[in-house]
């Protein structure tokens, strides 16, 4: 079925924007900034490109102003130095830079980015009178270093070169120039490079070819993502979720591929053994489940909430079920947490690195012989286990049933109560018992919550309550008669407490003032 001629439009902008191909892109037009590259001189590229594929380990010469130049056309052979144009200073400066940064790129990303940049092609169009100065041959190498005081120096990386991919795209792209690359199980030479590239001289405006040496850092991470949405457009269009992507339209999902919520995970359980190795509360079996039943999801969380455990259990499902799973990830660093976490569960002769240090020829077979090592062990005996942990399952699964059960007339949830408990734990108590609290309905629940906010306004007057006068009354209602008699009973004890004031004044003038006792006087 062709393509949907808004998704196949869609495919073309994503690819097209992965790719920079103008002026800006430092794969085709690359200048020796001296803060930024090392320049390399007086050296035959073809000599140290058989250096480095040898194996061999080179050193740096920074300039030295008081030796003479060599001839022009003249290059040093024959040694294991390259000489470069910087001062010594300026030289362990971008050393230091260029080793602390594809350093970094291969811990967090997991690539290098370090090459030699082995001759250039450079060459103007009507749109970029500016011109372009392009590398030609990238070799990957690694800068090495025994101590913080001893020298810098270059070393292959395992890796394989490659033709600038940035400019071969451009020329194939925006001047239909096919280049005739030499066969991929063929070394990669510079000769060779310079012959392909022969044939686009005569068809670019103001082409030159110079061979010259830099150290650099360059990344074309992107440019294998733009090749495959090339050659694989329509496959990666027709999938559903591509295509909601490229037109902005809801995904249809069907019944089976409903994510399950964290209240019905057992059920979804109940269609087979979970095969987790990582602790997960119902909110992360609830993703392990969706996955391990194929549905498409997005897990998001902040962090320290267990997505690598989620991870981890989504893996272990997966290859328990004799699936294989591809985890990518932009961050190393978030690849080796959940890598580890596989090796201490016992399932590291599993992981397989495709991309990182450790992906070379010689580690992958290891870790294929690892894999094959560990699954054709006899696992241990597990007899009894497995209705075990049914029966916890079981045990716990009648709790949680139990907790968000609807209880009593007004039908709230164990688990609601329990959070509003929660709530107010810093609430004075009030003895509350009625005869059937199961009884008391949501009405009867509400008049009651409605009486205790006619009741707050009241607190102001009688508060403090130990001290009010009225605090040992223990009436429940006073009507007209009732304060009638308190009024006229108050009123005799006013006239009684007066008439004793009285006559303890004339007890005072009989005594004298000093005899009589202060709280009477």
């Amino acid at each position: 079925m062709p393509l949907d001629s808004a998704v196949r439009t869609r495919l073309a902008d994503w690819r097209d924007k992965l790719i920079d191909l103008s002026r800006a892109n430092r794969l085709l037009n690359f200048r020796h900034a001296r803060s930024s590259a090392v320049r390399i001189v007086e050296e035959d590229p073809r000599e140290v490109v058989s250096l480095i594929l040898g194996g061999r380990t080179l050193g740096f010469d920074a300039r030295d102003e008081s030796a003479e130049p060599l001839p022009a056309g003249v290059l040093r052979t024959g040694d294991s130095r390259l000489q470069t144009d910087a001062t010594p200073e300026a030289l362990r400066k971008i050393l230091t830079r260029l080793y602390r940064e594809s350093r970094a790129s291969i811990e967090e990303q997991g690539f290098n980015t370090l090459h030699l940049a082995l001759g250039t092609l450079s060459f103007t169009t009507p749109e970029d009178p500016g011109g372009f100065r392009a590398p030609l041959l990238l070799l990957p190498v690694e800068i090495l270093r025994r101590g913080a005081r001893a020298e810098f120096q270059l070393h292959m990386y395992d890796d394989e070169p490659l033709i600038n991919p940035a400019l071969v795209l451009k020329l194939t792209r925006d001047h239909g120039i096919d280049l005739a690359l030499p066969p991929s199980e063929e070394p990669l030479g510079y000769d060779a490079v310079v012959e392909a590239l022969r044939p686009a001289l005569a068809r670019l405006q103001d082409a030159r070819l110079e061979d010259d040496i830099a150290l650099g850092l360059f990344s074309f991470a992107k440019i294998p993502l733009y090749h495959d949405l090339l050659a694989y457009g329509e496959t990666i269009g027709a999938h559903p979720i591509a295509a909601a992507l490229a037109t902005g339209q809801a995904l249809e999902v069907g019944q089976a591929e409903r994510l399950p919520d964290s209240s019905d995970v057992e059920a979804r359980l109940a269609g087979g053994p979970a095969l987790q190795i990582l602790d997960a509360d119902s909110s992360q079996q609830a993703a392990i489940v969706a996955a391990r039943d194929g549905a498409s999801f997005v897990l998001q969380g902040p962090p320290g909430t267990g997505k690598s455990q989620t991870i981890g259990n989504i893996i272990s499902e997966a290859l328990a079920g004799g699936r294989s799973v591809l985890f990518v990830s932009e961050k190393m660093a978030a690849l080796e947490v959940v890598q580890r976490r596989l090796e201490q569960s016992g399932l590291g002769a599993f992981c397989l690195e495709l991309h990182s240090r450790k992906a070379n020829k010689r580690e992958v077979v290891r870790s294929f012989e690892r894999a094959w090592a560990q699954w054709s062990a006899e696992p241990p005996s597990e007899e009894g286990r497995p209705a075990e942990l049914e029966d916890v399952r079981a045990a716990l699964a009648a709790y949680v049933a139990a907790l968000h059960a609807p209880r009593g007339a007004a039908g709230f949830k164990a688990y609601e109560l329990l959070g509003h408990a929660a709530r107010y734990r810093a609430v004075p108590e009030v003895a509350f018992e009625p005869a059937d609290p199961l009884a008391l309905d949501r009405r009867a629940l509400k008049d009651i919550e409605q009486r205790l906010r006619e009741l707050t306004p009241l607190l102001a007057a009688v508060e403090p309550v130990p001290a009010h006068p009225w605090r040992a009354a223990r009436r429940e209602g006073l009507g007209i008669s009732t304060l009638e008699d308190v009024r006229r009973a108050l009123n005799r004890h006013l006239g009684a407490l007066d008439a004793c004031a009285d006559a303890a004044r004339a007890l005072g003038a009989l005594l004298g003032d000093a005899a009589v006792p202060g709280a009477v006087a």
